[in-house]
């Protein structure tokens, strides 16, 4: 049974069967005067749509959030080094609930599919677990020899992803107790993973010993050959998430940007240029999602929250 989660000390803000609205003065009027002609009045310019604003999503007593999904009815799941690892926040509710994972050590990834099955990497203890919808009983999922499990994405089809720094990407199909390694080339530490609906795999790559390799790789399906993707100036990215359009988000947690602010970016489907999203006040994010509205979420680590930012 679904635990509710209590406040707690708090912060300013702190695989079986897939951000500062400013006012806007009118509009000047240009009164443009015609040698033999009447006065005309111009039409006023419309003013430029204002950006969306963030939202902290109401899970209390965060630590350090890390992973981060939203399944299809707009569920939200947080991993969380605190006493309540694994937190969902169900759609239009204030109230968060414990979910009865049980001796995690260290819980990072989070998935659910289409069942409402939650999937987790627990990143000290090596293992992916799984608890099946309406089940309080979870189940560990036949990956053997992890070595600090982080991200993880589940498909249509079931198929489960984990990116793991042995370094590797695996993928269990489901039914199968033999994952395989996917022909990605070259990883260093492969932190992110995501999987669209066709079927193209998505990871993030770095070197957290000397912050090089930071990078996004995507496989398309049936593909042997990975492409690097257009985010240049990556410090140190974690999650990846992709939406229906094919539009591709990417944390990253250690760049510096304008006002020393963390940032996440947004490689719209067929541009070479990821333009950066309006969140303000980052501090170290870490997980990213985006819902089938096109909202985007992101765990700010160090601050102990959960922002949303609307699509519109």
């Amino acid at each position: 049974v679904d635990e509710p989660v209590r406040g707690g000390r708090g912060r300013p803000f702190g695989r079986s069967k897939a951000i500062r609205l400013a006012a806007l003065a009118p509009p000047a009027v240009a009164l443009v005067v015609i040698a033999g002609c009447q006065s005309h009045q111009s039409a006023p310019s419309s003013p430029p749509p204002a950006a969306p604003t963030q939202t902290q999503l109401p899970f209390p007593g965060l630590i350090g959030p890390k992973g981060l999904a939203v399944d299809a009815a707009g569920d939200v799941y947080v991993t969380d080094s605190s006493t309540n690892p694994v937190i969902k926040l169900p759609a239009g509710s204030d109230a968060a609930v414990k979910l009865p994972f049980i001796g995690l050590k260290d819980p990072v990834g989070v998935a659910v599919d289409s069942a409402g099955d939650v999937y987790i990497t627990d990143n000290k203890a090596n293992k992916v677990v799984e608890l099946p919808a309406g089940s309080n009983a979870q189940v560990e999922l036949p990956f053997p020899g992890l070595k600090m499990p982080f991200g993880i994405a589940v498909d249509g089809a079931g198929n489960l992803y984990v990116a793991d720094y042995s370094p590797r990407v695996l993928e269990l199909p489901p039914g199968s107790n033999t994952p395989v390694a996917l022909p990605f080339v070259g990883l260093k530490d492969p932190v992110g993973v995501t999987v669209d609906a066709a079927g193209n795999v998505y990871v993030t790559d770095c070197d957290v010993s000397d912050n090089t390799n930071n990078r996004v790789l995507k496989l398309s399906a049936g593909s042997g050959t990975q492409v690097e993707l257009p985010f240049t100036g990556l410090k140190n990215p974690k999650d990846v998430a992709v939406d229906s359009a094919g539009n591709v988000y990417v944390a990253d947690g250690d760049i510096i940007v304008g006002g020393g602010a963390r940032a996440v970016f947004k490689l719209p489907v067929g541009s070479n240029t990821p333009v950066e999203l309006p969140f303000v006040g980052l501090k170290d994010p870490l997980g990213v999602a985006v819902d089938s509205a096109g909202d985007v979420y992101v765990t700010d680590n160090s601050n102990g929250r959960v922002l949303k930012l609307p699509a519109k």
